[in-house]
């Protein structure tokens, strides 16, 4: 039967009218009323015509969709019937034509049951719950299609068409382009007076609802959202630093963005200096010699989680006339507010912390703790083996990447027009994903906090810790008695494992000041190096049973990795420690699952090293 399953509540209202597309927050939107009653002692039938206010007007040729079977599958709300009562039971004569010739043809003479639905002229009551239905489609306006194959295209959508204001969650808006009613709402949109969208790269309903969300929890003027973290990476430093420009960075960064700094960016003649995240001398002698454009950072960095002085730092480059970029990812808008210490740009990789979810996979499985919690969130990946899915059939379950830009609305603005250029625009369902994690980022972010500090102080506080700050002949001396004491059963079973912790929440860690001026919480990714060489660590890794080994961090699971294979597998040795990376190194990012069993999996993982 071509009847819409759920009606629209309220008069045509377009799903354009919100004056503002922005991306900035506002703490007040425009409602439509929920429903539209008579006042008391007035009837509905003289603006529905008397029509049953449960159905008010159908598309041409309806009555010969209304068939026999069809009749048959709208027992669940007695549609058939309801309409036929409105068809015969009209007492003003407002009946549409092709209502009208339908009463007398078989179809429609149709027995109202009244225990499915009462219909009574002048009011209304029904059996699910006095739900009101406005035009479902404009029969007069629409009396040009007369083909089957036209009315299933426009029928329902074209005309009247409204967005559903008092639904809870924010409605998905999947279209490509947007479309104007006349030529002069058109030139209306185009000099500014009119507020709509124009095509799906410029701005969707739903990235919107995104972007307002995320501009009120930055306190930011504007937000554009874009496909991925290195989409807005990119975009915003192609948009911000000229041909010819310098920009100043740090050491310790994501990999990726690196590589775009040292190749493509001298491409346009920008020049790059790369100073330690804690050289303030440094970055004023930038400062002194270069005309700078941009301070560009990770805070914490990845994947030592080394911290800057937000503050400070856009002190010293504003005076010098620079703009500050903070790549906030790992310490989330929650943990870290960059915009109120005095940065222009914060960035984040929303495919982490902000969305939440990993979501790359459909599958859930259900284990059960030791301290009796069920957890929902994990997918063992031998679950999605080659003998149910092909890996590439794996990685297009459900990805979700996104990445995003917050500042003034004068420097979002310039990022904005090039990325309307460029693409990489984020699609709308992914948004929704989005929103729908944001919703629980407080609590993800509180517990990953508490864990990632709890396992970090765990770890250093681990035997092999200490023999790593002891001398070298007090560890040769105590360790074999320690052995001999585990086999006894007489001390920790866990002996080796660990000799470097990298957290800010830690005392020991080179920036734990900064980090505790400038942060509530710490994020919820560790990284620590293993006693051991490379295969060692692999088999560290490979005896964890509960976080998945991939190169992501910030969701519902925990991930670990190890950067020296993960990230850094195409370079020596030698090239990686470069970079400091070793390859006894580990990035663990702590999911929201219990601690006891995330202690216990560790724990024995290192026992069996």
């Amino acid at each position: 039967m071509a009847v819409p399953s759920c009606a629209k509540v309220f008069p045509a209202f377009e799903c354009r009218s919100d004056p503002e597309f922005s991306g900035s927050f506002r703490a007040e939107y425009p409602r439509c009323a929920r429903r539209h009653s008579p006042p008391i002692g007035k009837s509905l039938a003289a603006p529905f015509g008397g029509l049953s206010s449960l159905i008010f007007k159908f598309p041409p040729n309806f009555e010969r969709q209304l068939s026999t079977k069809a009749r048959r599958n709208c027992s669940n709300i007695g549609v058939a019937q309801v309409v036929a009562a409105s068809w015969s039971t009209d007492p003003a004569g407002a009946v549409p034509a092709f209502a009208a010739s339908a009463a007398g043809a078989p179809s429609a003479n149709i027995p109202v049951d009244v225990e499915q639905s009462t219909v009574v002229n002048g009011g209304h009551a029904s059996n699910i719950n006095d739900v009101q239905f406005s035009d479902l489609f404009d029969s007069e306006a629409a009396s040009f299609l007369r083909s089957d194959g036209s009315i299933a295209i426009h029928a329902g959508e074209r005309l009247g068409r409204g967005i559903v204001t008092d639904a809870i969650t924010t409605p998905v808006v999947n279209t490509s382009a947007y479309f104007f009613k006349k030529t002069s709402e058109l030139i209306d949109y185009k000099e500014g007076r009119h507020a709509s969208f124009e095509y799906g790269r410029y701005g969707n309903p739903t990235t919107v609802v995104l972007e307002e969300k995320i501009s009120a929890l930055e306190g930011a003027e504007s937000t554009l959202v874009m496909a991925s973290g290195m989409c807005a990476s990119t975009v915003m430093l192609m948009a911000l630093v000229p041909a010819g420009g310098h920009i100043v960075t740090t050491t310790d960064c994501y990999r990726k963005t690196r590589i775009f700094i040292e190749t493509i960016l001298p491409k346009m003649g920008i020049k790059a200096t790369v100073i330690d995240p804690a050289d303030m001398d440094a970055l004023k002698s930038a400062l002194d010699n270069n005309d700078v454009t941009l301070f560009f950072t990770e805070s914490p960095t990845n994947p030592f989680l080394r911290c800057v002085d937000v503050e400070l730092v856009s002190k010293v480059c504003h005076s010098k006339g620079a703009l500050v970029c903070i790549d906030g990812t790992f310490a989330t808008p929650l943990n870290q507010k960059v915009l109120a210490l005095g940065a222009d740009i914060v960035l984040h990789s929303a495919t982490k912390y902000i969305a939440g979810h990993n979501d790359v996979g459909i599958f859930v499985i259900c284990i059960y703790s030791k301290a009796h919690k069920l957890l929902l969130v994990h997918v063992k990946q031998r679950a999605l083996s080659s003998s149910v899915l092909s890996n590439k059939a794996i990685q297009c379950l459900s990805q979700v990447l996104a990445g995003y830009i917050s500042g003034s609305e004068k420097l979002v603005s310039q990022v904005r027009t090039l990325h309307n250029i460029l693409g990489g625009v984020l699609n709308p369902n992914a948004a929704y994903l989005i929103i729908r994690g944001m919703k629980t980022l407080h609590l993800r972010v509180q517990q990953q906090n508490t864990t990632a500090l709890r396992m970090a102080r765990l770890l250093e506080g681990h035997p092999k810790a200490r023999f790593a700050a002891a001398s070298v002949d007090f560890a040769n001396v105590i360790k074999p008695l320690l052995e001999v004491l585990r086999y006894f059963s007489l001390s920790s079973p866990v002996l080796s494992g660990v000799s470097c912790v990298y957290y800010p929440g830690l005392v020991s860690h080179p920036e734990h000041s900064i980090a505790k001026k400038q942060m509530t919480g710490f994020g919820g990714v560790v990284s620590f190096e293993v006693d051991g060489d490379l295969m060692t660590t692999a088999k560290f890794i490979d005896a964890l049973r509960i976080p998945y080994i991939a190169p992501s961090f910030g969701g519902c699971e925990s991930i670990v990795d190890q950067p020296a294979i993960m990230t850094y597998w195409d370079l020596s040795q030698i090239e990686r420690a470069k970079y400091g990376i070793k390859d006894n190194l580990v990035r663990f990012s702590f999911g929201i699952e219990d601690f006891e069993d995330l202690k216990a999996d560790i724990l024995q993982a290192l026992a069996i090293i």
